[in-house]
């Protein structure tokens, strides 16, 4: 069995922790993973444990990847310990800023560029870009944004799904941004290895009519009438028989054409019609009691959940997946999983509350009252591209003249409000716009 180990900042190696105990972790889809361990008090490679050395954690023989220790608690009972508490070390990309205002992409600079712009604002290059399976032209803008915050905004605005990985045993660290796959990849089934099963239904934030409303203010300001039969909101037949109508206002001054305010109103629906539900399942860890590949749990794999007695039977994606005790209780673990991000519902409740009767939609969608939040997941419009034709330049010129419309993404501080409290994520908003024949 692997112990925990020590590196100084130059990936020296310090120390193996052989008295460390309780050694635990959270592995969150999209988000800084977090891990803990303890040690007594008495232990002479505290000292190693100094804030911001690294620390590589396995559960088993299985490294789970390498952590920057952040903080440190003693406590004193029967015996003191001191416990210790770490970040991913995809936090060294939160000690970089992109100082004051920074802007990149637009025509012909793909996703992958835009990744490597931000890596390459590194003081010290930790970290390089692996895989990336997008290829999109959106136009960013950052202002006083960490590293890490300007990167996890980059694919906010993409319609799909993405996943963000890594690779830290060997240097520099590689990132990678990937379309996620359909594969399955384990089971949890009762009477099988499932101990416990709990489901969560909030139904806060449930809005089945949206009303839109774009560019503009007062009586000009943009709605969907023109494109929408003469109605100003869209709405599900389904969802306002189940729950009774509940309507919200979806207010987005960066749209300017009816048809993609629409659009975008349609998939803020789609989101928002349903209760959130989520599912926190307690589960024997097959893989590390016998190494049963099927039941290896990871974030952003797809599991399915099987519970004859109550009628559960799911396929879908990790969010999340913990273990408090590696040694101690290595068998023990607790998968979640949810039909949306948390997010989604999460930051319904915030808006409801800060601006009643109007709409705040996921961490990567819309901030409705105002224009420096996180925004993504908007209506399918196409991007930037250059025109066909030779050499794909814009033809301003001639008849063939194309909108000088543009997608944008910007990002202001590090500040996000529904963002994990060891992210400090920016605000962000986009400011997306069809690329048109006139």
């Amino acid at each position: 069995m692997a112990k925990p180990q020590i590196f100084n900042r130059n990936m020296k190696r310090l120390a193996y922790l052989d008295n460390a105990i309780s050694v635990g972790y959270s592995l969150e889809l999209n988000s800084l993973w977090t891990a803990t361990f303890t040690l007594p008090a008495d232990d002479p490679k505290n000292q190693y444990c100094a804030p911001l050395n690294y620390v590589e954690i396995f559960d088993g023989d299985e490294r789970i990847d390498l952590f920057v220790i952040i903080g440190e608690d003693l406590e004193r009972g029967d015996g003191a310990t001191r416990f210790y508490n770490c970040e991913h070390v995809l936090a060294t990309l939160l000690s970089d800023i992109l100082f004051q205002y920074h802007q990149y992409g637009g025509y012909g600079i793909k996703t992958a560029d835009v990744l490597n712009y931000i890596l390459g604002k590194q003081t010290r290059q930790n970290w390089r870009l692996g895989a990336c399976d997008f290829a999109r032209y959106f136009e960013y803008n950052w202002e006083n944004s960490t590293l890490l915050a300007a990167l996890f905004a980059v694919p906010e605005c993409f319609e799909g799904e993405y996943v963000w990985s890594w690779d830290t045993t060997v240097y520099p660290w590689t990132i990678s941004l990937t379309a996620p796959t359909e594969e399955l990849k384990s089971e949890i089934r009762y009477a099988k290895n499932m101990t416990s099963i709990k489901k969560t239904i909030d139904a806060t934030a449930i809005a089945n009519r949206v009303y839109a409303l774009g560019y503009g203010e007062g009586v000009n300001q943009l709605t969907i009438k023109a494109v929408n039969n003469g109605l100003p909101y869209v709405e599900d037949a389904i969802s306002i028989e189940a729950y009774g109508l509940r309507s919200t206002v979806l207010v987005d001054t960066r749209y300017e054409r009816e048809e993609n305010l629409k659009a975008y109103a349609e998939q803020v629906l789609a989101e928002l019609k349903d209760p959130y539900v989520s599912y926190e399942i307690g589960a024997i860890d097959l893989h590390r009691l016998t190494g049963d590949h099927f039941s290896r749990f990871r974030p952003g794999e797809v599991v399915r959940v099987v519970d004859t007695a109550d009628g559960v039977n799911l396929r879908t994606r990790i969010v999340r997946v913990e273990k408090q005790d590696t040694e101690g209780d290595p068998g023990s673990v607790t998968v979640t999983i949810a039909n949306k991000t948390q997010d989604i519902a999460g930051s319904m409740n915030n808006g409801r509350n800060s601006k009643p009767g109007y709409l705040k939609t996921r961490r990567i969608s819309i901030w409705i009252l105002t224009r420096r939040e996180t925004s993504s997941h908007l209506a399918p419009i196409r991007e930037t591209l250059p025109p066909r034709g030779r050499g794909r330049r814009q033809n301003t010129a001639s008849k063939r003249a194309f909108s000088t419309e543009t997608e944008r993404v910007t990002t202001v501080g590090n500040r996000r409000l529904h963002a994990r409290p060891s992210l400090a994520l920016s605000t962000a908003h986009s400011r997306r716009r069809e690329l048109s024949a006139i």
